[in-house]
């Protein structure tokens, strides 16, 4: 048994149902990979699931297109390429209390936005607010990561990134009612919530593991999307299983109800898991360079000269210089080469 690791991009959650589900059915067994899924909770979240693949110490990760995409650009750094989409749209949005009456994005001028400090999300929040006749004015406030959710929530922040079917349905449950804004709906193209990838280079060196992990990953997917609920009480059991000493916390009910909502999203209208839609890559990626988004600059808290600067320096100052298309080639960040057939 070959061992892979695996870093999520979030505390377990029915996003990653499919995964967990191969797991506990055998089907990662089958192709003879002994898998192990790391959470971020376990790490504080103090480095991105991309950093562990970059150093080589986990196969793949999972994480939103723009985390694929800045790698491609400066500064030098492994490449990463998506080689499978978790999700088939998005299903995510922007969320804010009812109670606030911030009931559009132009309102969100002036108001405090619970950020994770992603090189692109402050920008693309910008355009958003922009599109809605808005000025783009917001303060970018970054806590802890996996605090995110709960400082919005207590109304220390007026807005967050959301996902419908999980954070959503907590604060259903909890009776909290939210304004939700899809991003699409405002003139975003954000085609993908999560995506799987790896290195570029350790992808083409093994390419029958990436291969047999699509394989069962696909079957766990499918698996899930057959019965909501089988695939929630599955999910939970390995959940359990996989990370017994790592004090994952689950609440059945979220679990159940996010379940019902997600298994529409795991398969195409193909019948097929997992495949990249490679108009809504180009459409994106076409997007952040019209905008002005791909630019040289990265975030960092510790900025260093003609490498990194600010997360308001990158909304608001000189992100650095743009990058031109013919530098960047969306067809090696996105592939489905990995998949049988």
């Amino acid at each position: 048994m070959r061992e892979v690791k695996v870093v999520l991009d979030w505390t377990p959650n029915t996003n990653h149902t499919g995964l967990y589900v191969a797991k506990e059915k055998g089907y990662f067994a089958e192709e003879g990979l002994e898998v192990k899924f790391i959470s971020p909770h376990v790490y504080d979240y103090k480095r991105t699931p991309a950093s562990f693949v970059e150093r080589g110490e986990a196969m793949f990760a999972i994480g939103p297109a723009e985390s694929v995409i800045s790698y491609s650009l400066p500064p030098e750094r492994p490449r990463m390429q998506a080689i499978g989409a978790l999700l088939q749209d998005d299903a995510t949005c922007i969320a804010t209390l009812k109670s606030s009456g911030i009931d559009r994005p132009a309102k969100l001028d002036g108001q405090t936005y619970a950020s994770y400090a992603a090189r692109f999300e402050g920008r693309i929040i910008k355009c958003m607010i922009q599109y809605d006749g808005g000025k783009g004015s917001f303060i970018e406030y970054v806590p802890d990561k996996l605090d995110t959710w709960g400082i919005f929530l207590e109304g220390k922040t007026s807005a967050a990134w959301i996902f419908n079917h999980w954070e959503a349905t907590d604060a259903t449950l909890k009776g909290i009612e939210l304004n939700k804004f899809r991003l699409k709906d405002y003139g975003v193209p954000y085609g993908f919530s999560l995506l799987l990838f790896g290195c570029k280079e350790e992808l083409e060196m093994d390419p029958e593991l990436a291969s047999a992990f699509l394989r069962a990953c696909e079957k766990g997917f499918q698996e899930a999307a057959k019965d909501d609920v089988a695939a929630a009480e599955l999910f939970m059991t390995a959940v359990s299983k996989e990370h017994q000493h790592d004090s994952v916390s689950l609440v059945p009910e979220q679990v159940r109800e996010s379940q019902k909502i997600i298994g529409k999203y795991y398969i195409a209208d193909n019948g097929k898991w997992g495949r990249i839609c490679k108009k809504k890559a180009q459409t994106l990626f076409d997007w952040l360079s019209e905008n002005g988004l791909l630019t040289t600059l990265m975030q960092s808290r510790s900025p260093v000269p003609g490498v990194s600067t600010t997360l308001d320096e990158l909304r608001d100052g000189d992100p650095g210089r743009p990058v031109p298309t013919e530098e960047v080639n969306p067809d090696e960040i996105f592939t489905n080469k990995y998949f049988s057939e």
